[in-house]
């Protein structure tokens, strides 16, 4: 818990310094929605079958589970990007994947994508990915803004108490998760991205609240670092 209140204060702190160019899609939140394990041989199906938009009535982003089942075995969290304006709607997204915890309680098998195409690194555990739709993705779910599926994480959870995050694309040098509305215009958003966890408790942008930050903090984590 403490490496994820960590890991929140320094996205929040870094995050801070961003609003000097504020894009149209600023607000707009990067979510992660677990569901049990769908064929990955057929990812079609379970982007239209088993993804958090296909229920009825469909799931908004505050109704995200972002905790995994006690229970070992293959799952697929979703990802989501989530309360972004309709007016200009939402064409591209880039973002990291990272594990918060010392511990290696996932296996991760690769991203696989929903409506669209995308450039996927993985490396230890860790990936940054660029995603485009198909098509301007501009669905109103309830009254929550749209809400735009860009495919599923699939992993097998074995060993916990383990977490991970999503984060700015660092394999791209990005320092913010980024949106692109469907004029080619980028937004980096002011919220941390969504936390899955393991045995812990995960966070969802939607509706949790961020954890305050400081300069200490930020210096502290800086010099642990050697930098």
């Amino acid at each position: 818990m403490m490496l994820k209140t960590l890991f929140l204060s320094v996205l929040l702190f870094s995050f801070s310094g961003l609003a000097a160019h504020a894009g149209t899609q600023d607000n707009a939140k990067v979510a992660l929605h677990i569901s049990s394990w769908c064929d990955k041989a057929q990812p079609s199906t379970c982007c239209n079958a088993f993804g958090p938009l296909s229920e009825s009535p469909r799931k908004t982003c505050a109704d995200f589970s972002t905790d995994f089942p006690d229970t070992p075995g293959f799952y697929r969290p979703w990802l989501v990007v989530a309360q972004a304006d309709p007016g200009v709607g939402i064409s591209e997204v880039s973002f990291g994947i990272s594990p918060l915890s010392d511990a290696q309680g996932f296996g991760f098998f690769g991203f696989y994508d929903c409506f669209g195409s995308s450039t996927t690194q993985l490396l230890d555990n860790e990936g940054g990915v660029r995603f485009v739709w198909d098509d301007c993705q501009n669905n109103v779910v309830g009254e929550d803004g749209v809400h735009a599926i860009a495919g599923s994480i699939y992993l097998y959870a074995y060993g916990g108490p383990a977490e991970f995050a999503v984060t700015p694309n660092y394999l791209e040098g990005e320092t913010a998760i980024v949106v692109w509305d469907c004029n080619g215009e980028r937004s980096e958003l002011t919220s941390p991205g969504g936390i899955v966890g393991y045995q812990t408790p995960g966070f969802n942008p939607c509706v949790d609240e961020g954890v305050p930050t400081s300069e200490s903090t930020w210096g502290k984590i800086k010099t642990s670092m050697g930098n």
